[in-house]
């Protein structure tokens, strides 16, 4: 992956944070930061989950049938 690309990726993560962030302000008077933490936090677990499912044999990548 180019370096441009990367960082297309890395700022659209950071405006995903920031908005959710901005959101949970304001509608539900949670802090900035913490609402940003937690959305952070939320996408990189969520990124990881979706990669070892989709790693594990029977999972997105390896379409073959657990024997």
């Amino acid at each position: 992956m180019n370096s441009k690309k990367r960082l297309l990726y890395i700022a659209i993560w950071l405006l995903i944070c920031v908005l959710v962030g901005s959101i949970a302000n304001y509608f539900f008077g949670l802090g900035f930061w913490v609402a940003f933490v937690i959305t952070a936090v939320a996408l990189i677990l969520n990124g990881i989950v979706a990669e070892v499912e989709d790693r594990v044999p029977w999972g997105f990548l390896n379409p073959r049938r657990k024997k």
